[in-house]
């Protein structure tokens, strides 16, 4: 087992004319475009067998960026979110047999040679990471979400069985194809391709030109597994502000959960709570809304039944606009996840004035801060959560002045337009250090923060 130390598819287009006069102005000894600012850049992203958080903030990021007049160009590969169709991406891979996906990496990799910057958008396949770090590394910015978590979750959590064979299998059967799953069905064949790929993540991080992380938790993970040099610069992601928020529902009976049914989620937690707080009825009834799909979600359902809840309702799918109808009306979310890097369901709720209870782990402290913007409890413990609750939903005041306070918490920190900014100022600044020949060789450790970076 590898222990860090111490411790069919589409032809990829061409660039489109708009993005060739700004990439490629002339070419340097390399061959590739003379560095500027305002050139384009490659943003890259690969959903793992899923539509979660990042595919939703990827389709924000993009909207804004290109608003603001960042020109970027999208290679996505796998499940499409909504709003994605419109972004005009330039990899439109769903699934594929393992020899094509690999001959399109391989198309893909020569095709980002235009491009001065490389961004990779949270993750990508290790495989095609392992490509970029190879061909273009010294060019590519990695802003991340976590370490890869099915390859490092005992370095993240400390529970490795967070992270199971069965919780891996829609994502090995989209990337690589039904074939591949073989590999999660031997113990002793998981082992050894767990431990290769972790050797290949690992090696392929440390190539790369500059890490960024999108929490503090996030930013001492990276530093922890990857051996870095110094801890990266932390950029939050944020939401887009919507003024029409400033009015929302006047029946707010909901409680909201919203995320991937995964055993870190640990939604198992919040419907025994839900159990402990219906032995004594509230004044008015609420409604508990579990949102998301995943392999734990049938698990969580017989849990439900066995407990005998009522009103408790799962929505395996929504809409960016039933999911907001949802927030509207919810009093408060719950967020019970374990070593979550940051979670964005906390800031979208807040939008809507809506505060979180969430567990002390990870980094969604970051932005619920407790007794302010919402309330914490020990993860894993349905008492606290339960009492968290009902002092919440018997307080109406109180919890309806931490839901203002988390909605101007999240305006003046954690819009999109932030995110966007202090992103681009990183992108820009590593442009110029490139150019400038401040940057280490291909192979050095990466550049985590820069003298010049905002």
């Amino acid at each position: 087992m590898f222990t860090v130390p111490d411790m069919e598819s589409e032809s990829i287009p061409p660039a489109s004319p708009a993005s060739t006069d700004r990439a490629v102005s002339g070419s340097d000894s390399t061959g590739h475009a003379p560095n500027q600012a305002g050139c384009t850049v490659a943003v890259v992203h690969t959903a793992l067998g899923r539509i979660g958080g990042a595919e939703h903030q990827l389709v924000r990021f993009l909207s804004a960026a290109r608003d603001a007049g960042w020109p970027v160009d999208l290679f996505y590969s796998g499940p499409e979110p909504e709003g994605l169709a419109r972004l005009d991406n330039r990899f439109p891979m769903h699934s594929a047999s393992s020899w094509s996906r690999l001959f399109a990496y391989l198309r893909l990799t020569l095709t980002l040679r235009r491009y001065r910057v490389i961004l990779i958008y949270h993750h990508v396949d290790p495989i095609l990471l392992a490509l970029i770090a190879a061909f273009h590394g010294e060019r590519a910015i990695d802003y991340m979400g976590e370490p890869l978590r099915p390859l490092w979750e005992e370095y993240v959590s400390g529970e490795r069985t967070l992270a199971s064979p069965g919780t891996m299998e829609t994502s090995v059967r989209q990337l690589w194809g039904p074939q591949a799953t073989f590999v999660l069905r031997n113990r002793r064949v998981f082992a050894i391709a767990r431990s290769v790929l972790q050797w290949i993540d690992w090696a392929s991080i440390r190539r790369l030109g500059l890490v960024l992380a999108n929490s503090k938790f996030t930013s001492d993970a990276l530093h922890r597994v990857y051996r870095l040099d110094r801890t990266p610069e932390v950029v939050y992601q944020g939401i887009p502000i919507d003024p029409a928020k400033d009015h929302p529902c006047a029946d707010r009976s909901l409680v909201i959960n919203v995320g991937a049914f995964l055993p870190m989620k640990d939604q198992a937690t919040l419907l025994r709570a839900w159990s402990l707080l219906v032995r004594e009825p509230l004044e008015s009834p609420h409604e508990l809304v579990l949102v998301g799909s995943g392999p734990e979600l049938e698990k969580c359902r017989k849990l439900a039944e066995s407990l005998r809840l009522e009103r408790v309702r799962f929505v395996t799918h929504a809409t960016p606009d039933e999911l907001a109808t949802l927030y509207s009306q919810s009093a408060v979310l719950v967020h019970c996840a374990i070593a979550e890097p940051f979670g964005m369901t906390p800031v979208e709720a807040a939008g809507f004035g809506v505060p979180s209870i969430v567990a002390r782990s990870g980094g969604t402290g970051e932005f619920v801060q407790e007794g302010r913007a919402g309330w914490g409890f020990a993860p894993r413990d349905a008492g606290e959560l339960a009492r968290c609750l009902r002092s919440a939903l018997l307080n109406p005041s109180t919890t309806l002045a931490a839901g203002q306070a988390a909605q101007r918490l999240a305006r003046e920190r954690f819009s999109i337009e932030q995110n966007v900014e202090r992103l681009r100022g990183f992108v820009d600044s590593f442009q110029r250090n490139l150019l400038g020949g401040k940057l280490g060789r291909r192979g050095d450790p990466p550049r985590t923060g820069l003298a010049d970076g905002s």
